[in-house]
């Protein structure tokens, strides 16, 4: 077990960073002065349970197990109890990325809806006439693509994810990226919804909920881990902590490795089969 907090001249350290973690300390306090500590961090921290084991040494060895995310507090008490700091970090971990992403992504999906919305004027009418008309034209099977611009408009925003994901710049870059890409798919459906009511919606399910059966997963596990990743750079340059850097460890490119495939996979979806349900679609919308 790691050695992490430890008694020095009557000043205990202690400094949560992970969701469960063994504390080895070790001291030649008296047994009150112990006590004190012990009611004093239930206080200032909290924790499941502490257990003392003596062993054939003239100090004793405590084991202190915490219970308590990885975001909580890190905290200092003196050896008469008193705390003299208490410190919040940011949220950090594969569970408050999925939660700060997921938000970005939700928070960008309903602007732009409401932009969708707005659309008056003559600017409504040019978005019709337009709609309309791609519409015609893939009923006709006459909207054709070539692959690599259709790959190249999938992998975009994953690999600025990724390039986002191993610099610092990302705990504020990949949020925001999250967020546009969140609007733009939302302003894409709005408008088919707006132009052509609800029937619009069976062309934009085609269009873009399919391939997001597929680029959506890819997409947030890249986010998700590039976000820690960024985390922990900035935690590393704030001294708060020495952890592992993920981007270190040989699974974090593995699972990129994976989201390209997905991507891949997603990018041949919409080649080949897109236009083919986008022409059905065509047809029951016009």
């Amino acid at each position: 077990m790691e050695k992490i907090a430890s008694i020095d001249r009557g000043c205990f350290l202690i400094t949560l960073q992970s969701l469960h973690k063994t504390v080895y300390i070790t001291n030649n306090e008296t047994r009150k002065i112990w006590t004190n500590f012990q009611k004093r961090l239930a206080k200032c921290v909290g924790y499941s349970y502490i257990k003392t084991r003596h062993l054939n040494s003239p100090k004793p060895v405590v084991h202190v197990y915490f219970f308590l995310p990885s975001h909580k507090v890190d905290t200092e008490v003196t050896a008469m109890g008193k705390r003299v700091r208490k410190k919040w970090t940011i949220l950090w971990g594969h569970g408050a990325s999925v939660m700060i992403l997921g938000a970005a992504f939700l928070g960008g999906g309903i602007v732009g809806g409401i932009f969708a919305g707005l659309a008056q004027g003559e600017g409504a009418l040019e978005l019709g006439n337009y709609l309309s008309d791609y519409l015609t034209l893939a009923a006709e099977g006459t909207v054709m693509r070539s692959f690599w611009p259709v790959l190249w408009e999938q992998m975009r925003y994953f690999l600025a994810a990724v390039v986002l994901g191993v610099t610092a710049i990302g705990v504020v870059g990949l949020p925001v990226l999250f967020g546009v890409k969140g609007f733009f798919f939302s302003f894409s459906v709005g408008c088919f919804f707006r132009v052509f009511g609800g029937a619009g919606l069976l062309p934009a399910l085609v269009l873009f909920g399919l391939p997001a059966l597929l680029w959506a997963p890819g997409f947030f596990l890249a986010g998700t881990q590039g976000l820690s990743n960024a985390q922990s750079l900035i935690r590393r340059g704030l001294g708060e902590g020495r952890s592992e850097i993920p981007a270190c460890q040989m699974v974090y490119w593995a699972r990129n490795g994976l989201c390209c495939v997905l991507f891949f996979i997603c990018s041949a979806l919409e080649y080949v089969v897109v236009p083919i349900l986008l022409k059905a679609a065509a047809h029951a919308v016009l």
